[in-house]
Formats: C-alpha cells, structure tokens, sequence
C-alpha cells in the first residue's frame, strides 16, 4: 500500500451544446463581429491573437474587439459584459498562466 499512488481527477464531462455556425445565421457572412476577453494574465493575450487569427482564416470577419478583465481572479465587469454584448456576435475568452 505504501507504494500506490491514487490520483483523483475532479473533472465533469463538458456539457453537450449544439454547435452554431456563422453561415447558420440570418444575414449575411460578412456581418460576423468576433469578441475576444482575456483575463489579463500573461499569455492569455497571445493565445486569444491565435484563435483570432484562426478564426479569421476561417470566417471573413467584420470587426474584433478585444478587451481584458482587470483582474484574473474575479468575472468581467458589467460594463465589459454589455460592450461584448452590443459590440459582437461571437466571443472567445481564454485562461491562461
């Protein structure tokens, strides 16, 4: 017993969403307006420029906005909410160290 090692992953399945294409929208193509939200730690900002960059490879992108939460430790302001909320169709927000 002294040499087993048990190891618990506290981890749920990701839960089943239906998947929602920008061609699936009403209107067209061209209006895609991508959201990206950092949490303000140092390589989220990288990583999200990424996913951008795929994304934009992928779907002609009107606009994106990028914005950062002030703190990494606590959820977007209201304000940031709502300018994602006004401002976007899509967003992206990445945690990373």
């Amino acid at each position: 017993m002294a040499n087993e090692l048990i190891l618990l992953v506290p981890q749920a399945p990701a839960p089943k969403s239906e998947t929602v294409h920008p061609r699936m929208r009403k209107g067209p193509i061209e209006t895609v307006r991508l959201g990206i939200l950092g949490n303000s730690k140092a390589n989220a900002e990288p990583l999200l420029r990424l996913m951008a960059d795929t994304v934009r490879g992928e779907v002609p992108l009107r606009s994106v906005v990028a914005l950062n939460k002030t703190n990494a430790s606590i959820g977007a302001s209201n304000e940031i909410l709502e300018r994602l909320a006004r401002e976007t169709d899509f967003v992206i927000s990445a945690m990373a160290d």
